[in-house]
C-alpha cells in the first residue's frame, strides 16, 4: 500500500470491531472462523511511510515487518533531494535495529533482494497484538 501507513490501524480496528459484532450473520464469514479482517491485512499487506510518525510509533501493533520507508519521489510531497535526512528524522526515536528494518531490511526481505532471499517467516508476518477481544 503506497502512502503513509497511519490510516491502516484505524481501519483494521474498525473492520475487526464490526466483523466481530456482525459475524453471526451468514453474509459475513472468513475462511478461518477464528480470524478477523486485520489478521489477513497484517499477514498479506505491507505499508510504506515517509511523513508518518504515527505509523513508526505504532509499528508494534501493525507489525514492524510490514512497514517500509518510501521516498514518494517524484511527487511534490517528496523530500527529494533530502530523502536520507527525512528517513533519519522519521526514525529518530527507534532502536538502530528497528531503523535498519524500516529503512532497508523489510523491503529487501519482502522482494527477496540479494542477501535477503530467506524473506519472512510465517511467525514474523502473523504475530501481533489483537485489536479486538472476543
Amino acid at each position: 500500500a503506497h502512502g503513509d501507513a497511519g490510516w491502516a490501524l484505524h481501519w483494521m480496528e474498525f473492520f475487526d470491531i464490526n466483523y466481530v459484532r456482525q459475524k453471526h450473520l451468514a453474509q459475513y464469514s472468513l475462511p478461518d472462523e477464528n480470524a478477523v479482517p486485520s489478521d489477513y491485512m497484517r499477514k498479506f499487506a505491507w505499508f510504506t511511510m515517509h511523513h508518518d510518525r504515527s505509523a513508526v510509533r505504532d509499528r508494534h501493533i501493525l507489525g514492524e515487518v510490514h512497514l517500509m520507508w518510501g521516498s514518494h519521489f517524484p511527487y511534490d510531497d517528496s523530500n527529494w533531494p533530502d530523502n536520507r535526512q527525512q528517513a533519519i528524522r522519521l526514525t529518530d526515536e527507534v532502536s538502530d535495529q528497528s531503523r535498519q528494518a524500516l529503512l532497508a531490511d523489510n523491503v529487501g526481505r519482502l522482494y527477496g533482494l540479494p542477501g535477503y532471499e530467506k524473506g519472512f517467516t510465517d511467525e514474523e508476518v502473523s504475530t501481533f497484538p489483537d485489536l479486538v477481544h472476543f
